[in-house]
């Protein structure tokens, strides 16, 4: 896959995005560690990586080298950061949009290499879909 989407987590915010992305034909694929939610993604017709967002191998495999945008989704501001420091290595040219729940860590998500932080879960995903649309 090229010039595509990964999308990191499948939970309120992932899920959105990708029924967005979906309905705009892009191509992504989802990234995600629950096994128990391959079986939702796998109905819907998604493609999915099973594995862990944070490790290069799993970002790797999901074709972060040629991707033109990732989403860190996850409902752990840690986790995001660690993704967003991991896959910024592998493609320092990627779009990376996030989500946080907590704006003292915004600065570190800067500086990690994220284009775009929400950090409103009512909002995060149009706002993620308006800046992948327009960057």
């Amino acid at each position: 896959m090229e010039n595509h989407v990964i999308i990191c987590g499948f939970g309120w915010v992932g899920k959105k995005v990708a029924e967005i992305l979906h309905s705009h034909n892009i191509k992504f694929v989802i990234v995600e560690l629950n096994p128990e939610t391959k079986v939702v993604i796998e109905e819907l017709g998604y493609q999915m990586i099973t594995g862990d967002a944070t490790s290069a191998k799993t970002l790797h495999n999901a074709g972060v080298e040629n991707a033109s945008a990732l989403v860190a989704a996850i409902d752990n501001d840690a986790k995001n950061l660690f993704i967003i420091l991991t896959a910024k290595r592998l493609n320092n040219k990627l779009f990376i949009a996030t989500r946080t729940k907590d704006d003292m860590v915004i600065d570190k998500f800067k500086e990690a290499g994220a284009d775009f932080i929400v950090n409103s879960l009512k909002s995060a995903t149009d706002e993620i879909m308006d800046e992948i649309a327009n960057g």
